[in-house]
């Protein structure tokens, strides 16, 4: 689902900008719908970042990088 999310937001070009109350709108629809997921505005953002990050990887590195936290992986790469 995060892969799906941060793709949305990538192909919408959605940037904090241009997308910050449409992100805001989903995050919160988003916490209503799943609770226990953890669908903050920072966190949508962060999967946007994660998905422009490995989007042009191979489907075998994807998916061995999904099982990784994904949180993790973005805080790696923008530091």
């Amino acid at each position: 689902m995060r892969w799906e999310i941060g793709k949305l937001l990538y192909e919408r070009k959605l940037d904090s900008k241009h997308g910050d109350s449409v992100v805001k709108r989903l995050s919160g629809d988003l916490k209503a719908a799943y609770p226990k997921m953890g669908m903050s505005v920072t966190n949508l953002w962060d999967m946007k970042r994660y998905y422009v990050r490995f989007r042009e990887s191979s489907p075998k590195l994807r998916h061995a990088v999904g099982v990784l936290p994904w949180w993790n992986i973005n805080n790696a790469s923008s530091g």
